[in-house]
């Protein structure tokens, strides 16, 4: 393993080896330079502008000095899977490497994208601060529809590198900040997450998970911000698809939002004890919602077949809703779903009867829909004492579908409109 260099004062020549005293000027050169798996490119204090697309090696780790090592991408990419920095395999075999203590950004929005890992496990993304691209900030994906393995992103500052508005132009494909498909075993942890820096109906997700296939993933730690309210299209923290066991989302913050954990299309249980597994978190809006807003403020969507999953031991405070479970297709079940010690604070808003802090919803027009095994435990739900913003429901179960095994059981409700 050895370590080389660049410097703003280094030069890109061949009659150069990277060493101290021989450093290269750009990392876009470095990289066709050093490939041995192991090795480091180290980006010494300073700003580098790189106009070309960084194809980083197999194996090769980039590491800076923190905010101080400046990367600005300027390699603008022509659809959302050309990125600015691209770590690409076709095996999606072990490649241990980092990219680590940097700040990467997108030239005020120039670039579109900022950092591919595909097809590569193993690869950590950690200690920088990335910001202001186009549509997506970091992006693990898998080469073909198998999994990719131990990947994580942690301790990083990441903002303004997310727009909704990637689903007209990009074919209805959305953005996050961070993106993931078809990992397992991806760690999340001790990251802040900002996005409110575009105009309203423009902030992407903080997490975008849509393309799916998840398994034995951990989000803990984290901090997510999104606007208080997106008045033209839906406002989403965490957005995961396709859930497949084991998927642990524990001690964050989230903060603004429209919906701050939307779990969509199926969870099942894999080879795993769970489904979704959601716990100790706080989820708040800044204020209340007297009225309905625009787009429905919930703390935790459960949306279409899913099995065991826990929603447990939260804060839930001045949401609209606190936990929906929703069924919208032919035929679908949603089966052992516990929710349970939870406190829910000033949720709900009196308005467009969405006046309930937990919402039970088989949407009208579709058939065989069954909820069973639903279980509501040992939650205090405290509204606000004044008749303005107190919801008219604790718990409103739609009339639409079956309901098989229904436990409401040692609950505390405090405060709702109509007792």
């Amino acid at each position: 393993m050895a370590t080389y260099y660049i410097s703003t004062t280094g030069t890109n020549s061949a009659g150069r080896n990277g060493s101290v005293g021989q450093e290269w000027l750009t990392l876009s050169y470095a990289v066709t330079r050093v490939t041995t798996v192991g090795d480091i490119i180290y980006v010494n204090t300073g700003t580098y502008t790189e106009p070309n697309q960084v194809n980083v090696p197999a194996g090769v780790s980039i590491q800076g000095a923190g905010d101080t090592s400046i990367l600005i991408l300027t390699h603008q990419g022509t659809n959302l899977f050309d990125f600015a920095m691209m770590l690409a395999s076709t095996d999606n075999a072990t490649h241990i490497a980092s990219i680590s203590y940097l700040q990467i950004h997108g030239n005020s929005l120039a670039a579109r994208n900022g950092i591919f890992i595909y097809g590569r496990s193993g690869v950590s993304v950690h200690h920088c601060t990335i910001h202001d691209f186009q549509f997506s900030g970091v992006y693990f994906d898998s080469f073909t529809s198998a999994y990719c393995y131990n990947n994580s992103f942690h301790d990083n500052n990441i903002y303004n590198c997310s727009t909704r508005a990637a689903l007209t132009t990009g074919g209805g494909y959305g953005c996050g900040l961070l993106q993931i498909a078809h990992q397992s075993g991806i760690t999340i942890y001790n990251n802040t997450f900002n996005q409110t820096q575009r105009a309203d109906g423009q902030n992407g997700n903080c997490i975008y998970g849509v393309n799916g296939h998840h398994e034995n993933m951990k989000i803990y730690g984290n901090t997510f911000t999104k606007p208080e309210n997106e008045t033209l299209d839906w406002n989403f923290c965490i957005e995961l698809f396709y859930l497949e066991g084991g998927i642990e989302i524990y001690n964050n913050e989230f903060i603004g939002g429209g919906q701050h954990i939307d779990s969509g299309r199926s969870g099942t249980i894999g080879s795993y004890l769970y489904c979704l597994w959601v716990h100790n978190n706080i989820f708040r809006k800044v204020n209340q919602h007297t009225t309905f807003p625009t787009q429905i403020n919930i703390g935790v969507d459960i949306e279409l077949a899913h099995s065991k999953c826990i929603v447990e031991k939260n804060i839930f405070k001045n949401l609209g809703i606190g936990v929906e479970l929703d069924l919208r297709t032919n035929n679908s079940t949603m089966d052992d779903i516990k929710i349970r010690n939870n406190l829910f604070i000033n949720c709900g808003f009196q308005d467009s009867g969405w006046d309930m802090v937990i919402l039970i919803s088989g949407e009208p027009g579709f058939t065989g829909i069954t909820f069973s095994n639903i279980y509501f435990q040992n939650n205090v739900i405290a509204s606000n004492s004044s008749a303005v913003g107190k919801p008219s429901m604790g718990i409103h179960i739609e009339s639409v579908g079956t309901v098989n095994g229904l436990y409401i059981q040692n609950n505390v409700f405090r405060d709702i409109f109509n007792g």
